[in-house]
């Protein structure tokens, strides 16, 4: 893998758990905003906020795609 190679996969993944962030970011936001109307009751926004990480921890196909950036030894 060249130095390019290297320097393009690695900004690919920033972006990638750039984008993963910010969607968990907001959909925080929006639990909170829920719960605070009292449009949803505490015990459903912690599940909803475990379901958000839950998802936002999960292999995502991008993420799995990049793994042998990881792993790969010169």
């Amino acid at each position: 893998m060249t130095q390019e190679e290297r320097r393009a996969a690695f900004e690919r993944r920033a972006e990638i758990g750039r984008a993963m962030k910010e969607q968990c970011d907001a959909d925080g936001c929006d639990i909170a905003e829920r719960l605070q109307d009292r449009k949803i009751i505490i015990a459903d926004a912690i599940l909803l906020a475990w379901m958000c990480g839950a998802d936002y921890g999960a292999n995502h196909p991008e993420l799995l795609e990049l793994r042998a950036f990881n792993n790969e030894k010169d």
